[in-house]
């Protein structure tokens, strides 16, 4: 169970004593309940339940004016980074992550207001110079990633044509009959078999299957559905047919 400090004067404060009760409650329920970086995740529907009082949204910012920051989702407290830690020290693990976690959270204008005053001087500096090292990291390892999903987006394209175009020649070549290619399942089929096996392999696997006398394949058809579900029994058979004629080949003659 987390700990954490409680002002044992908020009772003598009479803005917290003249709240209504319900909110008063609240006021210590959210204190008690946000994370370490004093982030509140909205959910009124459990503290009306653990407060045994119906909580309404518009009240409370009502009465929490200026002691809260209404984000979409969540509500931040920054009276409680001061009394929590006074100084947000990055050294300190706990402090770093709340630096971490608010400067993501956070509008920038609401960073600088909040959570800046609390960092030492050397320790802004410290913060600018890691943010722009990830930020320089980001960008190269995106780009780097765009290159690579450019790169295999065009082989996969080009790689998806070739194939459509063998797999219907060689289906008319065979049974003198145009093969129906249905764009939205067939693409996807050959998009998903163009994953894991190269163009070449793949053309291989599906010279086999035209040849395979198999009785499932014969009755179902030789359709590019049927292609996809036998593809590793396929393989396993040239696997072991390669193997055979290795042996064959290399052992010695009589």
């Amino acid at each position: 169970m987390p700990k954490r400090l409680t002002d044992s004067q908020k009772w003598a404060d009479p803005w917290f004593r003249n709240l209504a009760k319900p909110y008063r409650e609240f006021w210590i329920y959210i204190c008690d309940t946000c994370d370490h970086a004093g982030l509140w995740k909205k959910d009124f529907e459990l503290a009306s339940f653990c407060l045994r009082e119906e909580i309404n949204e518009s009240e409370a910012i009502k009465h929490f004016d200026g002691r809260i920051v209404n984000l979409s989702e969540k509500w931040f407290i920054p009276k409680f980074l001061k009394f929590q830690y006074e100084i947000l020290n990055l050294k300190r693990p706990v402090c770093f992550s709340v630096v971490k976690i608010l400067k993501r959270e956070l509008e920038p204008n609401l960073f600088l207001r909040y959570v800046k005053p609390l960092l030492l001087k050397e320790e802004c500096k410290s913060l600018h110079d890691h943010s722009e090292m990830i930020k320089s990291k980001s960008k190269s390892k995106s780009k780097r990633k765009d290159k690579e999903v450019i790169l295999l987006t065009e082989h996969h394209i080009n790689g998806h044509k070739e194939f459509t175009e063998y797999w219907c020649n060689e289906f008319f070549r065979r049974f003198a009959s145009k093969y129906v290619f249905q764009a939205a399942k067939d693409g996807s089929i050959v998009k998903r078999l163009l994953q894991t096996h190269s163009l070449e392999d793949l053309k291989l696997l599906a010279e086999a299957f035209f040849e395979d006398k198999d009785e499932f394949v014969e009755k179902a058809g030789r359709t590019l559905g049927i292609f996809s579900t036998q593809i590793n029994r396929i393989a396993q058979n040239m696997s072991i047919i390669k193997f055979r004629k290795a042996v064959k080949d290399g052992s010695p003659k009589s």
